[in-house]
Order: structure tokens, then C-alpha cells, then sequence
């Protein structure tokens, strides 16, 4: 799975990350605390 684009929608609480491969189809929807946000940061170096 290689991620071309990654999208956030900002939340109070939680946030949602959509990403995208080179044809444009979703390769990732998850949902993360903001807490975890940083710690998922990690995952995606590259961003």
C-alpha cells in the first residue's frame, strides 16, 4: 500500500485521515484521538 495523499478532517476530539493511492483510490479512512494523532505521525514518515 503506497499512500500519494493523505487528507485530514480536523475534529475537536478526533480526526479522520483519508489516503489515497496514485489512481486516486482509497487505500486509508481511519479515525484517531487527537491524543494519537502524534503517535500515528510516526507510521508516515515520508508526510
Amino acid at each position: 500500500m503506497e499512500i500519494k495523499a493523505l487528507g485530514i478532517e480536523l475534529g475537536k476530539n478526533w480526526f479522520q485521515l483519508h489516503g489515497v493511492d496514485k489512481r486516486g483510490k482509497a487505500v486509508l479512512q481511519i479515525k484517531v484521538s487527537r491524543e494519537n494523532l502524534i503517535y500515528l505521525s510516526l507510521i508516515f514518515p515520508d508526510a
